[in-house]
């Protein structure tokens, strides 16, 4: 087995990816106007270059409240179902 099938193999169900590429042109539309032919058109002659596709999923992300702490700035946030502290240092003369 060569080193990239078994690099593959650990992962066949991971969903963080990175793709690096250089595009002269980028084509962007959620995946419901898949099915609008009419919107669709007017984009036809970039789509048809299309030859690389990604489909993704954000969790839902819900801020749930921000305070100062002393010189931070806290926002508190509810990604999926996992709350997140997110500090960031407020510049001086605040607090």
């Amino acid at each position: 087995m060569s080193q990239l099938d078994k690099i593959l193999k650990k992962s066949m169900f991971d969903v963080e990816h990175a793709l690096s590429l250089y595009a002269t042109s980028f084509f962007y539309l959620p995946a419901k106007l898949l099915y609008d032919k009419g919107r669709l058109k007017q984009y036809e002659d970039i789509s048809k270059k299309c030859h690389i596709y990604i489909i993704g999923y954000l969790p839902k992300t819900k801020l749930l409240r921000g305070y100062q702490e002393k010189q931070d700035a806290v926002l508190e946030f509810e990604i999926g179902s996992v709350k997140h502290d997110f500090k960031l240092p407020l510049p001086n003369g605040f607090g």
